[in-house]
């Protein structure tokens, strides 16, 4: 495919009325146009969503990255109204009696800290996934010619997909429980990532679905390292400033 890719768009000049007023806001986020579409392709034909975005359909798509961003603020904004960080909340207010009961290296109470830092701070260690999935989906599926920054597309848009899915299910967090709740959504996400990556890249052959896998397990390996390296930065200086 040869760049940069010509595409007429007929444009027009509308009288300003309270709904032109309200697409103009729409217009600032993008979404005034192909909001549905675009999440109809995320679930249906991820693949199809990645080459429009990629090539002459990107005015059809919602921008990557504004997406994120909204369907980010939504799922947090969701996950505090379900009530699904209630016992985060229960955790907060005993902490400063709990350090001086609870000996630093207990690994329960540092289990809870790490639980509470994670989601006080969700929307960064979720996109801390999307450069590291890129740099190995770059290097697995190199053949399909996609550079770094498309891959980085690619991976903004499946943790759209993510945001979706946990749009969905934390709300059922009062009918199923937490536990089953989160287990859902993690199992959700699970099929969501092979599906998804399966039919971006085309992987229908045993050799590439394998790729496929060997991406699931490599860049979640480091990711989680990644992960947990800035959690015990968070955990230290929040027991260090407990002793204070």
């Amino acid at each position: 495919m040869k760049y940069p890719i010509e595409v007429n768009e007929k444009r027009t000049i509308n009288r300003i009325t309270l709904k032109q007023s309200f697409l103009d806001l729409l217009n600032a986020f993008n979404v005034e146009r192909g909001l549905i579409y675009t999440l109809k392709l995320l679930f249906v034909h991820p693949g199809k969503i990645v080459r429009l975005y990629l090539a002459e359909g990107r005015y059809k798509i919602v921008n990557a990255f504004r997406l994120l961003i909204l369907s980010t603020a939504l799922s947090v904004f969701v996950m505090y109204l379900s009530g699904v960080d209630d016992f985060l909340l229960e955790f907060e207010k005993g902490f400063n009696e709990g350090f001086r009961d609870t000996q630093q290296g207990d690994s329960e109470y540092i289990g809870g800290l790490m639980q509470k830092i994670y989601f006080d701070h969700y929307n960064l260690f979720l996109w801390i996934a999307i450069p590291i999935y890129g740099i190995f989906a770059y290097l697995i599926f190199k053949i399909k010619q996609y550079n770094y920054a498309e891959h980085l597309v690619i991976q903004s848009f499946y943790i759209c997909g993510l945001n979706v899915i946990a749009i969905v299910i934390f709300p059922l967090h009062h009918i199923m429980g937490q536990d089953p709740m989160f287990y859902s959504a993690f199992f959700l996400s699970l099929i969501y990532f092979f599906y998804y990556t399966i039919k971006v890249f085309e992987t229908k052959k045993f050799g590439a679905i394998m790729k496929t896998v060997l991406l699931f397990f490599v860049s979640n390996f480091f990711y989680f390292l990644v992960l947990f390296f800035i959690l015990g930065i968070f955990v230290g200086y929040e027991i260090a400033a407990a002793k204070g």
